[in-house]
């Protein structure tokens, strides 16, 4: 019979028997015998208390997608998926003390972590039923030891030296980006509790639906100490391997104690799926002109042009679309007015169809400092409903632009504040205002200067 527990105080289940949802209230208390299993249809949610004896079991068996939400941190002991469809997918931190089993089916931990016991176990897993995204686990590595990290798909081979608690994190189902190429669908993360230092193997093994279209005859090792976020931090390790077999060993000489390293795939000999010159820039005037080309693309949707004034913040001013797939060199260009300021930074983001996307080198540009106070004319004139006002400044000091109808009534204040030298611009928006002749002032220490503006509706 179906049963759905969402009472406050939950007897002691000693038996089998098919639930079609767990949704206990706070302060519930589920109390798992040894031999209890729950076979479960639906979604389980606990606000309460779970105690899970060990040898008990919680298995999920229903159609579609069921979702498990563990609110206050309890563990299960034994936890099986046996899905004919659909997967498990965690909204929230889960930790299995006993053996996590896929029979049928995968587990999706999303932004998750899915933690193994210390003397937990992962079995089951293969090809169309696995853990995806974070899964992550500790075990202790003394004097001698070795460890296969509890089923995980990962062995770290015995040395002369304790390494405490290790945690190992294995993330399935998504790639990372090493020196402009993809790597395949899984990484690792170690973290040990003391340093290595005496030379061991580590051998990592995934399955194919983690290969990531990769060809796996020639396969190249990396290591990052930042989870691959800057290639700084990247490096190669071992020689390129065939990884048909999809189970490769690395040779670990150093480890840093509490420190994260991760560890990943790439193919060798992979195209780029664009290779591009670096960025070039050329000065004239107040514009700047971005020149760059590739020689061959891939899946290329475009480049994003990035711009920034203090070297660290970007900001996003232009997208340039790419060809697509193409064999033969194509040539680009993007132009800037950069406002304030005369120092800045430019890069280029490549992003592909599929939203995947690299940076190139950033490169600076220094634009010649004004030698004199300008106010220059505005452009389009005459205009509707809107014209762009440039001026120039050969030191820093407080501007004052306002805006006067033909008679002297003044319409509107366009800037007043302290600004910094170099070459400006302004939008000026007079969609409220009436057809007809407009003045615009300039004032900055002793200069001050007047331009006239048409607007035509």
């Amino acid at each position: 019979m179906k049963q759905a527990i969402s009472f406050l105080i939950l007897a002691a289940l000693s038996f089998a028997s098919l639930f079609s949802q767990i949704n206990t209230k706070s302060g519930t208390t589920v109390n798992m015998k040894s031999g209890t299993c729950l076979v479960l249809g639906g979604n389980y949610l606990n606000y309460g208390t779970l105690n899970a004896s060990s040898g008990s079991s919680i298995s999920f068996k229903g159609f579609g997608t069921q979702t498990v939400t563990e609110l206050i941190g309890n563990s299960f002991s034994n936890m099986i998926v046996d899905k004919s469809s659909g997967a498990v997918s965690l909204t929230s931190d889960v930790t299995v003390n006993g053996t996590l089993t896929l029979t049928t089916g995968n587990i999706s931990t999303g932004i998750n972590t899915l933690s193994l016991g210390s003397s937990a176990s992962l079995a089951g897993e293969q090809t169309g039923r696995y853990v995806i995204g974070h899964l992550q686990t500790t075990v202790g590595v003394g004097n001698g030891q070795s460890t296969t990290f509890n089923g995980v798909g990962v062995t770290l081979a015995s040395a002369a030296e304790d390494l405490g608690n290790v945690t190992l994190t294995r993330i399935s189902g998504s790639a990372v980006s090493l020196n402009g190429f993809s790597s395949i669908n899984r990484r690792w993360i170690l973290r040990p509790q003391n340093a290595l230092a005496v030379a061991r193997d580590l051998t990592l093994s995934w399955i194919t639906d983690d290969d990531n279209g990769k060809t796996l005859l020639a396969l190249q090792g990396w290591q990052s100490s930042d989870n691959f976020v800057t290639t700084a931090n990247c490096s190669a390790i071992g020689n390129v391997m065939d990884g048909s077999s999809r189970s490769l060993v690395l040779t670990l000489h150093a480890l840093t104690a509490s420190n994260d390293v991760s560890f990943s795939f790439t193919q060798v000999g992979e195209p780029l799926p664009v290779e591009s010159t670096p960025l070039r820039a050329e000065v004239k005037d107040i514009h700047v002109t971005l020149s760059w080309e590739t020689s061959t693309e891939v899946n290329n949707n475009g480049f994003t042009i990035e711009r920034s004034a203090n070297g660290a913040d970007y900001a996003s001013i232009g997208f340039v679309h790419g060809h697509g797939t193409s064999n033969t060199p194509n040539s680009y260009q993007f132009v800037d007015t950069p406002n304030g300021g005369f120092t800045f930074r430019y890069r280029m983001k490549q992003i592909d169809n599929d939203g995947k996307f690299t940076y190139s080198a950033p490169i600076e540009v220094v634009l010649e400092v004004p030698k004199q106070y300008a106010l220059h004319s505005n452009y389009p004139n005459p205009f509707n409903p809107s014209t762009t006002n440039r001026y120039d400044l050969p030191q820093d000091g407080v501007v004052t632009i306002k805006v006067f109808d033909a008679v002297g009534r003044e319409m509107q204040t366009l800037v007043n504040g302290y600004q910094v030298i170099g070459f400006h611009e302004l939008t000026f928006d007079a969609d409220k205002l009436s057809s007809g002749m407009y003045l615009y002032t300039f004032r900055a220490g002793d200069f001050f200067a007047v331009k006239k503006m048409l607007l035509l509706r």
